[in-house]
């Protein structure tokens, strides 16, 4: 599985705000499409409200580490 980063922006409420985001996934169409499945998951913003400047491969050895759900940290801790 690769990995890629998505940059661009995305309107809540009345502004557009700037991100960044990597994603692993099979190809730049998969990618995308859980960058959409996440945004509007999280922030309930509809496809038109997400605009998608940039794709590109991350490679391998400069992905940048997810930081751990606070939760499961928890349970790894007790």
């Amino acid at each position: 599985m690769k990995t890629f980063n998505l940059s661009g922006e995305l309107r809540l409420g009345s502004r557009w705000n700037k991100f960044s985001k990597e994603i692993p996934a099979n190809d730049e169409d998969h990618a995308r499409d859980l960058l959409f499945a996440r945004f509007g998951s999280k922030h309930k913003l509809p496809r038109r409200f997400i605009n998608l400047l940039e794709i590109s491969e991350v490679e391998a050895s400069t992905v940048l580490q997810e930081p751990k759900n606070n939760a499961k940290a928890r349970k790894e801790t007790e």
